[in-house]
Order: C-alpha cells, then structure tokens, then sequence
C-alpha cells in the first residue's frame, strides 16, 4: 500500500507523482495524462481536490478549486482562444458570479448559470455599445438598458436577444420613441415625438406602427398646429382621415400618400 510520497505510471499513458496516504493519492501531486494534459495540486481519496492547476492539452488552462475531480469554487480558466473567465465554478460549470473577457474585447461581469450568461449582468463591447440587465441562455432577455455608441439608448423589454415588448427608444439627436417593439423594430402601439435637430423637429405622433412606419390608425400633431386623425400606410396618410388646420380649417376623407384626394 502506497503511502508517503511516490510515482506511479498508470499503464494507460497516465502518472502520478506526489503524496499516498493508504493507498490513496492524498495530498500534493502531479497528474500527467496520456494526452499531455497536466494537473499539479491538491487530491483527496485519488481525485482532484482543493487548489490546483490543470493546462489542457488544447491549450486551455485552468486555476482554482477543485471538488471532486470538478471545477467547483472559485477559479480561473483561460482559453486558448483569448477568452477568459473568472469568478464562480459548479460542478465543472460558469456558475454563480464571474468575469468573462473575449478576445475581441468585449467583457460581460454578472452572473452565469451553466456556462451561460444567465441573470443580472452588464457586457461592455468593445465598439463601445453597452447591455445592462436581464439575461437567458446568453441572450438578452426580460428587463434591460441597451446604450449604442451612437449616442443612442433603449430602456424596456427583450426577448431572445432582441428589443420586442413595452421600451423606450431615446435618440442621440434628440427624437423618443415609447411603445412596443418586435423583434428590434418599432411595431405595435406607440408614441413618437421628433427633436430639434430635425426637420421633423416638434412634431408627434401616437398610434399604430408596422416594422418602422406609421401604418394603421393615429393622431400626427404638427408643430405648426396642424393636426391628423385618421389612417396611415408605411409613414404616410392614407386611407380614411381628417385634417385640422391651425387656422381653423378642416379637410375630411380619403387621403392618398399624403396627398387629400376627396
């Protein structure tokens, strides 16, 4: 029965050098795996337990705690693709609080479940957009700030990655829009107002949208004071409506791509 220090050449291309207690690799050790793979640390009843180092033989390496032969803890992996993760480890999985920086630059601090950005969390990109919030499966779900590098910011719901439910949808020169989105676009009920930077600059509009456009029924408030209720097809009056003049005067029927046909 093993026990003190030694070496043992497993047979199958794996060995171990370091600490026995009865028979047991307990202790310090090195594990070296027919595949080049290499384990210096901590074991307990022959498996990997407490602090160590394992470089893979693909290049991944990681430090920190092992339970059991697994990844459990707090600990460091690098990959040999750039990538680098710190923070919490369950049963060999990102799980619980962490860092993970990519190659490219990007850095998503929060929390991970399964190896997957999953919770509460805020990623930075590298082009200088930024996500704050909710997050399922590594996609951008529930409740959520989505600031472009543009200057633009959206506050609301997402849905698989994408801005789809209630939001608002700031931008940088000055224009809102607060409503529901689908699938990133303006779609469903809503409010736009434009801001001063524009040629649109005062005007507001409160109804339906399709894809980006005014499409449906809604009230389009112009700076001027004039006013129009009624039908819109892709941003335009059309269909049955009704115009108000600021001077009092009114024109109701049927309009056709902005144009009153009678």
């Amino acid at each position: 029965m093993q026990h003190g220090k030694g070496k043992i050449d497993f047979g199958n291309g794996n060995t171990y050098t370091g600490d026995w207690i009865e028979g047991n690799r307990t202790g310090q050790g090195v594990y070296i795996y027919a595949d080049g793979s290499r384990y210096e640390g901590q074991f307990k009843d022959n498996k990997m337990q407490g602090k160590g180092k394992l470089d893979y033989a693909s290049g991944d390496k990681y430090i920190g705690d092992y339970i059991e032969d697994k990844r459990a803890g707090q600990g460091v992996y690098m990959y040999d693709n750039g990538n680098n993760y710190t923070g919490d480890w369950i049963d060999d999985d990102r799980t619980g609080q962490g860092v993970f920086i990519y190659a490219n630059g990007d850095r998503y601090e929060g929390q991970f479940k399964d190896n997957k950005m999953h919770g509460k969390g805020t990623l930075d990109y590298a082009s200088g957009n930024k996500y704050t919030g909710d997050y399922i499966e590594d996609k951008r779900a529930g409740q959520g700030v989505y600031m472009y590098d543009n200057g633009n910011n959206y506050t609301g719901d997402w849905i698989e990655g994408n801005r789809t439910g209630q939001g608002v949808y700031i931008y940088a020169n000055g224009d809102r829009y607060e409503g529901q989105f689908k699938d990133n676009k303006q779609h469903g009920k809503g409010k736009m107002s434009w801001g001063q930077k524009t040629e649109w600059a005062g005007d507001m509009y409160e109804g339906d949208f399709i894809d980006e456009n005014r499409t449906g029924q809604g009230m389009y408030i112009y700076a001027n004071g004039d006013q129009y209720e009624g039908q819109f097809k892709e941003s335009k009056m059309h269909g049955k409506g009704k115009m108000i003049y600021a001077n009092g005067v009114a024109k109701e029927g049927m309009w056709s791509n902005d144009k009153f046909i009678g």
